[in-house]
């Protein structure tokens, strides 16, 4: 996904604390495992950059649910 925010959406979004915008590109990799028992799915993610962020971990995993009728 690639986008970026408008100067006049800017200037009234409230960002949580601790979560500002990004200056360089944001990269991530991930790799999953989906319809475990047909609905379960479990997804390992690396950040591949920005290479150094201030308390933020390289790799996380994910676990999702998916119902589909």
């Amino acid at each position: 996904m690639y986008g970026s925010l408008r100067q006049e959406h800017n200037n009234i979004l409230t960002l949580p604390e601790g979560l500002g915008s990004l200056n360089e590109p944001y990269v991530e990799v991930g790799a999953g495992i989906e319809n475990i028992f047909k609905f379960f799915r479990v997804e390992a993610v690396w950040r591949v950059k920005p290479v150094e962020m201030e308390n933020a971990l390289d790799f996380g995993v994910r676990l999702g649910m998916h119902i589909t009728f």
